[in-house]
């Protein structure tokens, strides 16, 4: 009978130690049967691999997304014959559109009638009747009696608006004058609300002139 330390025993493995030790050899402890001599080793189960973690800062794209990239993007169009010189294909950014034309039409000053000139002096005369004390306003009467009625029917309507506002005023401030003297000094606010009037009427006309615009009503007392 073999003794307990004879490395010769029948039942005794490479590995086994135990009784030259005294307690469990390292395959014991983890759990693994004692193998049988010339028995094959127990080969280890291989762990998965771990993917690699994508780059963060990596400018290029992954494989999955540039896969799905290819398969969305639409395969590209057949080119177009060149088109003649000076103009544009269709699709051109350069291409006038609707939108672009009423820009640019809302952009672009409006026409003034021919006698754009005279009329915005006439106005001026209108407005400096106050600081001239009237003294533009007899200008204005003998610039318009020097000039007949203009052709264009915007230009007429601004030129007969502005005779009856110097006509009116002309009148209106002979009888403020006249009214001074009269008792409680009636003139005195005859003169002021022909001020305010004249003034009136002279902004809405140039406004009117700027923009183009006819006088709706100018055989009117208002604008």
């Amino acid at each position: 009978m073999a003794e307990p330390g004879d490395p010769n025993r029948p039942d005794r493995t490479p590995d086994d130690h135990d009784d030259l030790i005294g307690f469990s050899s390292p395959a014991s402890l983890a759990g693994r049967a004692r193998e049988a001599e010339g028995a094959a080793a127990p080969v280890a189960p291989a762990r998965p691999t771990r993917e690699a973690e994508p780059d963060l800062f990596d400018p290029r794209p992954s494989p999955a997304f540039a896969a799905v990239q290819a398969e969305t993007t639409p395969a590209p169009a057949a080119s177009a014959p060149p088109s003649a010189p000076g103009m544009a294909s269709a699709g051109s950014v350069f291409e006038p559109t609707e939108f672009s034309t009423k820009a640019r039409r809302h952009d672009d000053p409006p026409a003034l009638p021919k006698d754009g000139t005279a009329l915005f002096l006439g106005y001026a005369l209108i407005l400096f009747a106050v600081p001239t004390l009237g003294v533009s306003v007899v200008v204005g009467l003998l610039a318009l009696m020097g000039r007949g009625a203009p052709d264009n029917a915007i230009a007429r309507s601004h030129h007969q608006y502005q005779r009856r506002t110097l006509f009116a005023a002309a009148v209106a401030a002979v009888v403020g004058l006249v009214l001074i003297a009269a008792p409680f000094a009636l003139g005195v606010p005859v003169l002021f609300l022909l001020a305010l009037w004249v003034i009136v009427r002279g902004a809405a006309g140039v406004l009117a002139l700027k923009a183009g615009r006819a006088i709706r009503h100018p055989a009117g007392w208002w604008i």
